[in-house]
């Protein structure tokens, strides 16, 4: 009896327990108790419940990356700024997003810029000139996914001056070599050199470096394969595991070793302008030019006469084009105009096989002469019938004819104007003197530490 008593009242605890909790014994009859919601327990201990730990400071490091502890996807050269943190004479400036090796050769080319006053007339001149086609070389970098700050590169290769030619014949915005523009798709030719034409020039070097940061991994050896040639920074052994400051010593040539820290000096430089008291200078207003096809054998003066501006700045837009007329290539050929004046230019442009622009007068100005906004000097024409209402590039056929013909009346004598001689043929247009960009200068410069 004892023994069955002891079973049933197991048998009641046992039916009480719930989710490891005792439940309250309730007649049968009573209504069940409202439903409770179970607050979820905090997925993190509170911070109060950890001793807090601070790092040593001899452990702290300042460093551009967040590559995690073991820098695991670093190239060498982003592993060495990891551990060695930035250098002191960087503190307050706006660094490039190149992921570069901050060294003693890039704050020696910095104070080359800023203090020397040859040097720092360049980097105003470029700055200012930079204006008119900066905008496009952004858009360009930006359509091949590479840092924008690559722009620098282009200071440094030839102040931002197209027609640039160094003293070894590398010539452009970007300062290409003969044989590396053939490779990448551009004419080279006497009288038509694309290495010049901003836009078909910066996307050449923009699908160039793109392929040589892919092969090499750092920006430092991109840029230094850009500038001595593919071939010579794939000879270094062990080039994938090597940085470019660990081969710069004696595999590569002394402008190549100069070139690298300078286009990283000219960036640093033109992204802190107001800290090296260059906010000053004002850049070009941008350049928007519309491209306009015309026939090979075309006058750059006539079209000049047609866009209705003058034939230095059709040179300037033109800096491809190295004759006084539109050169005849293998595949059609379009030539800058000013935007404004496209439409004009396309109009009169068609005229040409009509005659118009048969007084040569386009030929009898100098290259100075807007033809949009100068008054047309006193020159006898050999013949002035093209010339109608004073409007000098006017073809009769463009001006509508009057609703009645007036008898013209009986003309006065008037004084002969003095004749002026014709202007003899322009001669063809050369190439510019040859000019030393940034990189002749560096590689002209002393060696770090014999100053």
């Amino acid at each position: 009896m004892q023994g069955q008593a002891v079973a049933k009242a197991c048998a009641v605890v046992a039916g009480l327990v719930v989710g490891g909790g005792l439940a309250v014994a309730r007649p049968a009859s009573a209504p069940p108790p409202p439903s409770a919601t179970l607050e979820e327990r905090p997925a993190v201990v509170a911070a109060h419940a950890l001793p807090e730990v601070t790092p040593e400071p001899e452990e702290a490091v300042e460093a551009p990356l967040d590559r995690g502890p073991e820098y695991g996807g670093a190239t060498p050269e982003e592993r060495v700024t990891l551990e060695r943190g930035y250098p002191k004479w960087t503190e307050g400036l706006s660094l490039p997003a190149l992921h570069v090796e901050y060294r003693t050769e890039v704050e020696q080319h910095i104070q080359g810029l800023i203090q020397d006053a040859g040097r720092r007339r360049r980097v105003e001149e470029a700055l200012k000139v930079s204006g008119r086609y900066a905008h496009l070389v952004l858009q360009i970098l930006r359509e091949y996914a590479l840092p924008e700050d690559l722009v620098y590169v282009a200071f440094a290769s030839s102040g931002f001056q197209p027609g640039a030619v160094s003293s070894r014949g590398d010539a452009g915005l970007w300062q290409l070599s003969p044989t590396e523009a053939v490779l990448h798709g551009l004419t080279v030719k006497p009288n038509y050199d694309e290495r010049r034409d901003v836009e078909l020039a910066t996307r050449a070097v923009a699908r160039r470096l793109a392929d040589l940061h892919q092969k090499y991994g750092t920006w430092e050896l991109a840029l230094a394969a850009h500038h001595a040639g593919d071939a010579t920074v794939s000879r270094v052994p062990d080039i994938g595991e090597t940085t470019f400051w660990e081969v710069a010593s004696g595999a590569l040539p002394r402008s190549t070793r100069e070139f690298v820290p300078l286009v990283i000096a000219t960036a640093v430089v033109l992204k802190n302008q107001q800290a090296f008291q260059l906010g000053h200078v004002q850049p070009d207003a941008p350049v928007y030019p519309t491209r306009l096809q015309v026939p090979a054998g075309t006058d750059l003066s006539l079209l000049a006469r047609a866009a209705g501006t003058s034939l230095d700045q059709i040179r300037a837009l033109n800096p491809a084009i190295l004759s006084e007329f539109v050169p005849s290539i293998t595949r059609d050929l379009s030539v800058y105009v000013p935007s404004g004046s496209a439409g004009r230019a396309r109009l009169l442009m068609a005229q040409v096989m009509s005659g118009y622009g048969a007084d040569a007068m386009h030929r009898r100005v100098p290259s100075s002469f807007d033809w949009g906004r100068d008054e047309l000097p006193r020159i006898a024409a050999p013949d002035p019938s093209p010339v109608v209402g004073g409007d000098p590039w006017l073809l009769p056929s463009l001006v509508a004819p009057p609703a009645v013909a007036a008898p013209a009346p009986a003309p006065a004598p008037a004084a002969r104007a003095p004749e002026v001689p014709a202007a003899p043929t322009p001669a063809p247009r050369r190439a510019p003197k040859k000019q030393s960009d940034w990189a002749d200068l560096a590689s002209s410069a002393p060696e770090p530490g014999g100053r």
